[in-house]
């Protein structure tokens, strides 16, 4: 036998397969590197060692800026399927009435035979699992190496529940789960940091090992910049706190309509804004990243006015060209930027905006692809460039 085999002395549960499936989780459930696929291998092979597994259900808890905790459940109609919670759900009644945060708290596991008429019928989901035709019910702690606690629960339908040794089943396999499943939170939250603070496509390209000093690439972008009108005025008028929210409302109206559009934020610097809209050779032409930021603009500025009341408005500039994409900064500390002649004079269009007296610009480039969107052009000088450059003005009307 191998280290950690164990007796079953229970005639409904092969031994062998039981204890396979424990070396399996032990060895990291290959070839599986999803939740999905490892709790519905692990599923399925309980259910074919002989225990009477009708749904199981693995609540972990999340770093995100939205998404509190994820669910990933499984029941032999459905197969594993996954759901996410915000932070007001574990405010909510019905969280505490239910026994998650005492498993968390207690570190034990609770147990409710429910074909017992003496059950303790001391927690919201008992009944609703009896309404199922549930007949047992099990949560069991995952204990992290780091200290935090997550669980895991099983439930049957059959007539008489978990065997005694299915429990001890369960529980046992309950330990390499454990392990297995805080390294996909481990993955999960360093995807979702990187997605929330370096942006969605540079998050992906440093947790594929873009993270040396040069690492990058030229790609032809539509590049937007925005800020809000007169925000030093403001802001000195304005407590911190008026101002955060100012700032958050502003930055949340220009994030949505981006990301619908295939584009992405990769800075917020003060009150400004810096997203690319990246060319692609497989759907999205120069002509159509120059529209999606485009639509972006008009989309937040809609939002903008309804979300502010019409108390707050921005000016943007939309440009088109190459850029350099990828790590700048010190031998420890970089940043995932776009650099180059096209977003400085991306920059510059944006102060030429205040200057026309006209909240929305382009340059001449983009303006090509926005013929019934512009105005007449203007030259201006343009800091750091050799000759004037031609900015237009952008009707953003439906």
């Amino acid at each position: 036998m191998k280290i950690g085999d164990f007796v079953i002395s229970d005639p409904a549960i092969d031994e062998l397969q039981a204890n396979e499936l424990y070396h399996w989780l032990c060895e990291g459930a290959s070839p599986h590197h999803s939740a999905h696929g490892i709790v519905g291998g692990m599923c399925e092979k309980l259910v074919e060692a002989g225990v009477p597994l009708s749904r199981l259900a693995l609540f972990i808890f999340t770093i995100h800026p939205t998404i509190r905790g994820r669910r990933v459940s499984w029941s032999p109609e459905e197969g594993a399927v996954t759901a996410s919670a915000g932070y007001e759900v574990f405010q909510s009644e019905i969280y505490h009435n239910n026994p998650i945060p005492v498993v968390l708290e207690t570190k034990k596991s609770i147990r409710r035979k429910l074909v017992d008429p003496d059950c303790p019928r001391d927690y919201i989901i008992i009944d609703e699992l009896l309404e199922e035709g549930f007949t047992d019910y099990l949560i069991t702690p995952l204990v992290y190496l780091s200290g935090e606690v997550h669980c895991v629960s099983w439930s049957s339908r059959a007539p008489q529940g978990f065997s005694s040794k299915a429990i001890e089943l369960m529980e046992k396999i309950s330990h390499p789960l454990a392990r297995l499943s805080e390294i996909y939170m481990l993955r999960l939250n360093s995807a979702t940091l990187l997605s929330t603070y370096v942006g969605r496509d540079a998050g992906d390209k440093v947790m594929a090992g873009q993270v040396k000093l040069g690492d990058g690439e030229d790609i032809q972008a539509a590049i937007l910049f925005a800020d809000i009108k007169g925000f030093t005025s403001l802001s000195n008028r304005m407590t911190a706190n008026n101002v955060l929210q100012m700032l958050n409302l502003f930055f949340a109206a220009l994030e949505k309509p981006i990301n619908s559009h295939h584009g992405e934020i990769l800075k917020f610097m003060g009150d400004g804004v810096l997203a690319i809209f990246p060319v692609s050779d497989e759907d999205i032409d120069e002509s159509a990243a120059v529209t999606n930021a485009f639509s972006s603009l008009r989309e937040a500025r809609t939002i903008v006015e309804k979300e502010s009341r019409g108390e707050l408005s921005f000016r943007a500039s939309i440009h088109n060209g190459k850029i350099h994409y990828g790590n700048i900064g010190g031998e420890r500390r970089l940043d995932f930027t776009a650099i180059g002649s096209s977003v400085n004079l991306g920059a510059r269009l944006l102060g030429a905006a205040t200057d026309l007296d006209s909240n929305f610009v382009c340059s001449k480039s983009a303006a090509e692809y926005l013929k019934n969107e512009v105005g007449l052009p203007t030259e201006f000088i343009a800091k750091g460039f050799d000759t004037p450059q031609l900015v237009y003005s952008l009707e953003l009307t439906e």
